[in-house]
């Protein structure tokens, strides 16, 4: 009986995939009585920042925009003056040497084959 099931499922499967319309799909699953699973979404930030395990180092990771890409990272106290961190080939960097119980805003910028991209948005985070 189990087995029968299966193969049914893979059945309704196969069908469901044909359909152009997420709405017939569900319509056809549900006349089945079959539960529809709902498949999340992830929705990563274009920067996100995190305190380093060491006081005073922040970790950045950038979302990736190409495979091959250069990472033009910068930081700053007052969103005047930013001060450029070396790039990396990798959308992720660690900086150190920051002062603790300060706040500090941070940013990325991305060059690819197309060129440069614009500075991504400001992440601030309060280092600890």
């Amino acid at each position: 009986m189990r087995d029968d099931l299966h193969h049914l499922r893979d059945y309704v499967q196969s069908v469901v995939e044909t359909l152009a319309s997420p709405a017939d799909a569900a319509a056809l699953i549900a006349s089945v009585h079959m539960p529809i699973r709902r498949v999340g979404t992830r929705d990563k930030p274009a920067l996100a920042v995190s305190n380093g395990v060491v006081p005073g180092t922040v970790v950045l990771v950038a979302k990736a925009v190409a495979s091959t890409a250069s990472y033009y990272w910068s930081y700053s106290l007052d969103q005047k003056t930013w001060t450029s961190v070396p790039e990396t080939m990798q959308a992720t960097t660690t900086i150190s040497g920051l002062t603790s119980a300060q706040t500090y805003y941070f940013r990325f910028r991305v060059l690819t084959r197309a060129g440069h991209r614009d500075y991504s948005q400001i992440v601030s985070l309060l280092v600890h």
